[in-house]
Order: structure tokens, then C-alpha cells, then sequence
């Protein structure tokens, strides 16, 4: 049944005390809630209302509210990611305001032409390890740890100017899910995202739970001990460190290991997941991944420049689409900050906003067979304004877009061109589209010379 809602949008059915909160509650305990609200906005419309309680969520997936929704100064971030976080001072946190500018301001440079080149080499480089461990002999290894290390590295040597080794660790089977403090604490960040700050403890989430407090002192050491070694840049080239670190942006300690850790976690997640898609639909659709094979092997001998990743057309649509129907930021999260009209309706300040970027990627209004994994339907294609928006957009867009996709693009390359890939059969393919997306039991696949 549905019943019109607090602001008069369509959605579940309420009840006194609980509101709609059973139609979110099973996603929010698996962590699965962007594809809940896909769902909800599939079968409710492009303006839907659920309520957690008293509190009233409308969720979004219209593209004609980007502007107003991402660009514009309409909605601010509403405190969720950063409240969760162990260390408040990140940029992908902090809503709109002088602390935000100064830290985008600072750090902006640090992704600059020089590094994006140097993201060219430093992955090149961490595939080269891999791939002169391997032979001719299938080998099954976990894609999702693999990525995993290769975006630390890559991360570590660029912004850092540090190389952590967690490729070589994984390859001497050093480093696990169970060993690795990343994957233990960007789940557990996930987990608190959506929970009151009251629940942390009586879950086990807080800082001073053991497992938590371990891994924590784990990542601390591992970051401090990477600033007492790190060599300092000549200021024109100053990596993201040696910009925290300079006097005339006035950071102070706390806000740069905020910075420090808030790009270890965000700079490397996204990344190591979207490869994992990647290459679980590969191993999906073998018809595209030939085609793919193809046209990187064709290139094998030329070089991996910025301007050559152009000339890659087949593997850049198979990119967009796997960013479209596997989408590492499903959703995004805002308050209105101040009274407005949304949807046709008047909505007062400080309501709690979800825009649904999964919901419009896969809406057969702006997609035909949306569903389908259709790489050529990329060729000469402009999708409508606010239906494809893997990074974002206006002034919070995510800095590190173009390294990411340039890091992506360079290791699929280097990968495909030396190796075969088979898919470890009798796999859970699920993912789960939480705050940000990642496969539920990893991806295993058998590796080989090619």
C-alpha cells in the first residue's frame, strides 16, 4: 500500500514509531542500502519519501536536480561520512565552507599534469611485479586484494612519495583480510556511517574496541613511520604530503593525518573495486573481453602515455559502462540548507536528501536495455545531463578522478597484455552497494602468462 508521506511524495507504508524504516532496515544490516534505494525509486518514481522514525528521507532520481543537488549551494554534506570517520579532517568529508576550501585549495595541486604522469609509471611498475611472478601455470589468485595492493602502492608512491610494498606482500602471502588493516577498518567505517554515534559501542565499532584499536595503531605506525622516512620535494613538485606539511597552508598535525588517512582509505577503495568490476565482467560477457584483448594487445609494444590512453576507444567504453551498471558511489547523501521547492513540493531547511545515481544509470527512460552490459552503446554516445555521474560533479567532485581513471586504465592494460584471466568457477558474484560498492566474497580468478 502506498500512503502519502510527510512532504506528499509516494513511497512505503508507515507506521506510528517506525515509520517506513522496515523498507530500509534488511539493506541497512547487510549493507546493501544503495540498491535498496534503487529499488525504491524503480517502484516508487524519480521523488519518493521513506521515514526512519520521525525523521522523513526523500530520495532522488531525477537528473534535472543535479544542478541543484551537486553544483549549486542548495545542499550541503550532511555529516554522516564525517561523523563516522576516526579522524574528522578529510576533504571528501567536510562540508562546503572555508575549511573545505582551504583544504581543496592545498591539495588540488598535488594532482596536477606532473603526477598524473607519474601515476602512469608507478602502476606500470607494481604490474611488472606481478607479472614476473607469474607463468605459465595457472596460478588462482584474489583479484580484490590484488587491486587492493596495487592502488596502495600506486597511491603511496604518488601522493606519498613512499612505497608501502603491499604488492610484494601479497604475492608472499603476507597480506590478507585478515592481516590487512584497510580492508577491517573501510568496512567498519562503512558499518558506521548510517548508525548513531550511541550504537558504536554496544556493537563493537568504537575506537577503543580491541580489533578496532589494533588496526588503527597498525595504520597510525604504518603512517607515521612513511613521514619520518618520505624524502621532501623541490616545492614545484611537492607531493600531497609535502603540501600538508608546508608552513604557508598552516595545517596542523591532527588535520594532516586526517588528510593522510582519509586518502588512504578514499584513494584506494574506489579504485581497487571499480578494477574487481572490471574484471568480473570480463569474466561475465567473454565476447567483450575478447574484443577488449584485442584491441590492447594490438598496441602491445607502443607505450602508455596520458595521450596514447586515448586511442584506447573499446577499453574506455567498457570503463563507462562498467562504472554505469556497477557503480562505486551508488548514491550520494545531503541536507537542503534552507527552505525549498523539490519535486513540485515545498520542503523546509535541513531534510535529509538521498540522490539515487544508481537509479538514473539504470533507468530504461534514459538507458535502452538498461540492464544489459552493452560497452558499445558508449560509441558516439552523450548520456542526458545528470544520468552519468561516476565521480560527481560541481565543486565537490572527486579530486582524484582523473588519476583514478588514469590508474585504472594503465593496469587493465598492462595486465591484459601479459596475462590470462579465467574465472575461478562456483563464485558469490554478489556486490553490495554500500557507502562505497565492493564484492561481497572478493573476486578469484586463475592467472597465467599469456
Amino acid at each position: 500500500m502506498i500512503k502519502i508521506s510527510k512532504f506528499g511524495f509516494p513511497g512505503p507504508k508507515q507506521y506510528p514509531l517506525v515509520g517506513s524504516l522496515y523498507s530500509v532496515f534488511e539493506a541497512l544490516r547487510t549493507h546493501n542500502l544503495g540498491q535498496s534505494l534503487k529499488d525504491l525509486a524503480a517502484k516508487y518514481g524519480k521523488y519518493c519519501e521513506i521515514t526512519i522514525g520521525p525523521m522523513p528521507v526523500i530520495i532522488i532520481s531525477d537528473p534535472e536536480a543535479h544542478h541543484s543537488f551537486l553544483v549549486a549551494d542548495d545542499f550541503q554534506r550532511d555529516g554522516l561520512l564525517q561523523n563516522a570517520m576516526f579522524n574528522e579532517n578529510a576533504l571528501f568529508a567536510f562540508p562546503r565552507g572555508d575549511v573545505w576550501h582551504k583544504h581543496r585549495k592545498a591539495l588540488q595541486p598535488a594532482f596536477g599534469p606532473t603526477h598524473l604522469r607519474q601515476v602512469i609509471a608507478h602502476t606500470i611498475s607494481r604490474c611488472e611485479i606481478l607479472i614476473k611472478h607469474m607463468s605459465a601455470d595457472k596460478k588462482e589468485l584474489t583479484l580484490t586484494n590484488l587491486f587492493r595492493s596495487i592502488s596502495l602502492d600506486v597511491l603511496g608512491l604518488t601522493t606519498y612519495s613512499y612505497d608501502f610494498r603491499y604488492i610484494e606482500k601479497f604475492l608472499t602471502g603476507e597480506l590478507t583480510e585478515e592481516t590487512d588493516p584497510m580492508t577491517y577498518l573501510a568496512r567498519l567505517l562503512q558499518k558506521r556511517v548510517f548508525a548513531p554515534k550511541w550504537l558504536y559501542k554496544y556493537m563493537g565499532w568504537d575506537a577503543d574496541a580491541p580489533m578496532t584499536k589494533k588496526y588503527l595503531g597498525v595504520l597510525e605506525d604504518t603512517l607515521r613511520q612513511m613521514l619520518k622516512e618520505k624524502p621532501v620535494r623541490e616545492p614545484d613538485n611537492y607531493d600531497m604530503v609535502d603540501r600538508l606539511r608546508s608552513e604557508k597552508n598552516g595545517f596542523t598535525e591532527e588535520e594532516m593525518m586526517g588528510e593522510i588517512t582519509g586518502f588512504y582509505f578514499a584513494g584506494h577503495d574506489t579504485t581497487s573495486s571499480t578494477l574487481s568490476f572490471m574484471f568480473k565482467n570480463m569474466a561475465l560477457y567473454p565476447d567483450k573481453f575478447q574484443k577488449l584483448c584485442q584491441e590492447i594487445r594490438s598496441k602491445k609494444d607502443e607505450p602508455i602515455t596520458i595521450e596514447s590512453l586515448a586511442d584506447y576507444q573499446y577499453l574506455d567504453f567498457f570503463f563507462k559502462e562498467t562504472q554505469r551498471l556497477n557503480p562505486v558511489a551508488s548514491m550520494i547523501s545531503r541536507v537542503n540548507v534552507k527552505p525549498m521547492v523539490l519535486g513540485g513540493r515545498q520542503i523546509p531547511a535541513n531534510v535529509n536528501v538521498f540522490y539515487s545515481l544508481f537509479a538514473m544509470q539504470t533507468s530504461e527512460e534514459y538507458w535502452p536495455e538498461p540492464l544489459a552490459f552493452k560497452p558499445e552503446r558508449w560509441e558516439g554516445l552523450v548520456p542526458v545531463r545528470g544520468t552519468f555521474l561516476p565521480f560527481g560533479a560541481g565543486p565537490t567532485m572527486c579530486i582524484g578522478q582523473k588519476m583514478a581513471t588514469i590508474e585504472i586504465k594503465t593496469a587493465v592494460i598492462c595486465l591484459l597484455r601479459e596475462l590470462d584471466f579465467e574465472l575461478v568457477p562456483d563464485q558469490d558474484l554478489t556486490i553490495l552497494y554500500d557507502v562505497t560498492a565492493h564484492m561481497k566474497h572478493g573476486l578469484k580468478m586463475y592467472v597465467s602468462k599469456a
